[in-house]
């Protein structure tokens, strides 16, 4: 069985490879594991940490496969992650994406790097959360969310990934201004496992993109 460490930013991230991605990949005959960052409580780090994680990681199990499951939502130029300041000039949100996914591959020993798949969420995990309209209605009950408001934003973002990252307007923000109490640890996640792996796919195409060349691993 071939194995893959998916690196996660925060405990979101690791519950939803553990109840959502873990079973795919074992059907695949690929074993895989979720640690958290590490120098971290939650939350993205500098990339030198990040890169030490990696690096070790891929040289303790020459065997092993490790990517990334991060956030683009929270990463800053103090976090001085390779080609930054390239990618602040190219407005293509995806292109962006690549532009810093490719500075972290080139970035690590090159012997290494063909068992490396960075990969950062645009804009962040919340944004999977939009990819069903239908599941809040079957989740929350009518005193609980805007139904409104929460439809009006999943009939605009075709691509839930498209929804943008501003401190007010961010996947993770619109969700708790219309959903009361919400709570990202177990309420995305149940809604994920809700809308399913393949509706998911179908509607994000970078995340449907980083979940192929995961099973072609």
């Amino acid at each position: 069985m071939k194995k893959l460490i998916i690196i996660c930013e925060g405990i979101t991230e690791e519950l939803f490879g553990k109840k959502i991605l873990k079973e795919h990949f074992k059907y695949l005959n690929i074993e895989a594991e979720f640690p958290l960052i590490s120098h971290s409580s939650g939350g993205i780090v500098k990339w030198t940490h990040l890169q030490s994680q990696i690096e070790n990681t891929l040289a303790i199990d020459p065997y092993c496969f490790t990517t990334t499951f991060i956030d683009y939502y929270g990463i800053a130029t103090h976090h001085k992650f390779p080609k930054w300041e390239i990618s602040l000039s190219e407005i293509d949100k995806s292109r962006k994406m690549s532009i810093l996914e490719n500075g972290m591959l080139e970035n690590i020993p090159a012997d290494l790097q063909n068992r490396f798949i960075p990969y950062i969420q645009l804009h962040e995990f919340e944004a999977l959360v939009f990819s069903e309209y239908a599941s809040f209605e079957n989740y929350y009950e009518a005193s609980e969310a805007n139904f409104v408001n929460l439809k009006i934003i999943c009939n605009s973002n075709p691509n839930p990934e498209t929804i943008n990252n501003s401190r007010l307007t961010a996947p993770s923000k619109r969700l708790e201004d219309n959903i009361r109490r919400y709570d990202k640890k177990t309420h995305g996640i149940d809604i994920c496992e809700m809308i399913g792996l393949p509706k998911i796919r179908a509607k994000c195409p970078r995340f449907n993109e980083w979940i192929t060349k995961l099973e072609n691993i």
